[in-house]
């Protein structure tokens, strides 16, 4: 996980919609400053991740369940310099993430429920 969310700058938060205008509850995109983006998939116990919109390439399968996805883009400044992973200890589930900045004025929890 840090590979894709230490020290980077979040700029806009990008959500998935599908051909009837849904929001997709399960996937998040965070866009960074140089236009790259983090996404996450919630499909079952843990999520997985990737560097390309679905667009690009589809590493989520999401066009298997959808014909048609839009991007809704809502601006949102935030810098990543700690990454927490929390972990059920009995489990292996992956529980949640939770990012913030050095001074931790700011901070980010990504459930996974």
């Amino acid at each position: 996980m840090d590979f894709y969310l230490s020290n980077k700058q979040i700029t806009s938060l990008l959500y998935l919609q599908d051909q009837d205008h849904h929001r997709l509850a399960d996937v998040v995109f965070l866009q960074t400053n140089n236009q790259q983006v983090i996404g996450m998939f919630i499909d079952g116990v843990n999520p997985f991740f990737t560097s390309y919109l679905a667009d690009q390439r589809d590493d989520f399968n999401l066009f298997a369940t959808y014909e048609k996805l839009s991007i809704q883009s809502v601006p949102y400044i935030f810098c990543i310099e700690k990454v927490y992973s929390f972990h059920h200890r009995l489990y292996r589930e992956h529980l949640a993430i939770y990012v913030s900045n050095k001074q931790e004025k700011q901070s980010i929890l990504i459930l996974f429920l």
